[in-house]
């Protein structure tokens, strides 16, 4: 599974959970998120990171940087954002914003793999 296909299944998902989404195509503004969902009042920005590897004593590091931009987006939003990190063995990692810091090798704490979106959304 390539990062494109991970976010024609993230959106399917999403969308068979009832969400809205939108999935914004703008080049201009450099860090914008992946997707925009919104369900019910909520409304949520995700940043969609695609990670073929294992979690290594609790903890994961992807293979694709978090940009600085992407970083600074995430932490300014007013609702909800995070990096859903979509793992090899088909389960998910949300990383919430305030966990988010932009870097090479971008390192986080697994504090939940779930199997399906419903479970951490």
């Amino acid at each position: 599974m390539n990062e494109r296909d991970f976010q024609d299944k993230v959106k399917k998902e999403l969308e068979n959970l009832g969400f809205f989404v939108y999935i914004p195509f703008d080049t201009i503004h450099q860090g914008v998120p992946d997707i925009f969902c919104a369900k019910d009042g909520r409304a949520m920005w995700i940043e969609l990171k695609f990670h073929k590897g294992g979690i290594k004593d609790g903890a994961i590091r992807l293979n694709h940087e978090v940009s600085a931009q992407q970083s600074s987006f995430l932490r300014r939003c007013q609702v909800d954002a995070g990096v859903l990190v979509g793992l090899e063995n088909g389960g998910y990692i949300l990383v919430d914003k305030t966990d988010v810091k932009p870097g090479p090798n971008s390192t986080f704490l697994v504090k939940k793999v779930a199997d399906d979106l419903s479970s951490i959304l």
